[in-house]
C-alpha cells in the first residue's frame, strides 16, 4: 500500500490495509511520515500486539491481535502510529535503552492518543492509549525479559509448541537465570 510492504494472510491484510487507509484520510501528515519510517509491516503471531524491528524497519502486529472480532480497526492503526513512532525515534538515533525505555513509551503512547483524538468514534482506543500510559509498567531489562519470556511461551502455545517442549524451554531459562545469579553474587 503506497510503496508500504504489508505481509500476512489475506485476512489480515484486508484489515491492516483498512487501519492504514483511517490512518492516510484522518492524519496525512502522520501516514506521509510514516511510509518513510517503516519499510513494511509484517502480519504474523508475537508475543505482542505491535512491535518495532529496527533492523529491517518492520512494524510487527499480532495477528491473533487483527484478527479477533472484537479488535476495531482504530485500535489496529492506533497501534499501527505507536510503532511507526518508535521508527522515527529510532531514525533519529534514539536508542531504546533501558534509562530512555519510559520515556519513549510515553512519547509513542502521546502519538497514539493525539491519532485517536482524531478519529471519529476511537474513544475506546484513546481511553486504552491514556490507561496504559497513566499505569505504564517496569520498564527495567528484569522485568521486559520476564514478561516477554512469558508472552513468548503463551504465542508458542499458539501456535502448537508441545506442552512438553515448554516446559523444557521453561526449566532451561529458570536454570539460566540461577546460574547468573550465582556468578553475579561471585563476582
Amino acid at each position: 500500500m503506497d510503496g508500504l510492504l504489508v505481509i500476512g494472510d489475506r485476512q489480515v491484510i484486508d484489515r491492516v490495509v483498512h487501519a492504514l487507509s483511517l490512518i492516510r484520510r484522518h492524519d496525512p501528515i502522520r501516514y506521509r511520515r510514516l511510509l518513510r519510517d517503516l519499510s513494511r509491516i509484517w502480519i504474523l503471531v508475537i508475543p505482542y500486539r505491535g512491535q518495532f524491528q529496527e533492523s529491517t524497519s518492520t512494524c510487527q502486529l499480532d495477528q491473533r491481535f487483527v484478527l479477533d472480532e472484537k479488535t476495531p480497526l482504530a485500535l489496529i492503526a492506533s497501534v499501527i502510529v505507536h510503532e511507526a513512532t518508535h521508527a522515527r525515534l529510532a531514525r533519529v538515533g534514539i536508542d531504546y535503552r533501558e534509562e530512555l525505555r519510559h520515556r519513549i513509551e510515553q512519547v509513542c503512547i502521546r502519538r497514539q492518543m493525539a491519532f485517536t483524538e482524531m478519529l471519529p468514534g476511537a474513544t475506546e482506543a484513546f481511553d486504552e492509549a491514556k490507561s496504559i500510559l497513566e499505569n505504564l509498567p517496569d520498564m527495567s531489562d528484569a522485568a521486559m525479559t520476564e514478561g516477554a519470556f512469558a508472552a513468548e511461551v503463551e504465542a508458542a502455545r499458539h501456535v502448537g509448541v508441545p506442552e512438553w517442549l515448554l516446559r523444557r524451554m521453561i526449566a532451561l531459562r529458570r536454570w539460566r537465570i540461577k546460574r547468573l545469579a550465582a556468578k553475579s553474587r561471585r563476582n
